[in-house]
């Protein structure tokens, strides 16, 4: 029987770690191990498509049972659940922090507390309402391939698009400029 060299084994751990790690830090789903969130950055965009494609099945699966306005907002509560409401709750402090009165130090304790304000939930909703108007007029396909795609671009964006600390770009290539981005 054939045997993967010790370095093939630790890249595949590497990876299962990466991937393990950015499951556990995107979603409620429990991943043995946990894996490490360090290295699970470059897996974020596919841990991203997968939980859009979970809601694109739940939305494409339910338009013909009940309609596009419910199985969107289903599809929507289920990539809510799934990720833990890990973006929404970052919505929330970022738009209760924005919309306090007060200085620096104000905005950042209130930004800290657990508890949700006006501001908050006003943002959630408007998000909610935002998500749903725009995947209730698309057809099953395109609301799958819309909830699908916003996180599959993550991927390139990083190799696409010039950095403010490098402007000669990805490892030194071509100048930002030059890009045509």
């Amino acid at each position: 029987m054939l045997e993967a060299p010790a370095e093939s084994r630790g890249a595949l751990r590497a990876g299962w770690s990466g991937l393990a790690g950015a499951i556990t830090f995107l979603t409620i789903v429990p991943v043995p191990g946990g894996g490490c969130v360090r290295r699970g950055a470059a897996w974020f965009p596919l841990v991203g498509a997968a939980v859009g494609g979970l809601a694109g099945g739940v939305r494409a699966g339910l338009q013909p049972v009940l309609g596009a306005v419910p199985a969107t907002v289903l599809a929507v509560t289920a990539m809510v659940i799934v990720t833990g409401a890990l973006h929404q709750d970052g919505l929330a402090d970022t738009a209760d922090g924005l919309g306090v009165r007060g200085d620096r130090a104000r905005r950042l304790a209130v930004m800290r507390d657990s508890s949700i304000g006006v501001f908050g939930a006003l943002a959630l909703i408007g998000w909610a309402l935002l998500l749903v108007a725009v995947l209730d007029r698309l057809g099953a396909a395109r609301a799958v391939e819309a909830l699908v795609a916003p996180r599959r671009s993550g991927a390139g964006r990083r190799y696409c698009t010039p950095s403010a600390l490098h402007p000669r770009g990805p490892r030194g290539s071509a100048p930002a400029s030059e890009w045509g981005v």
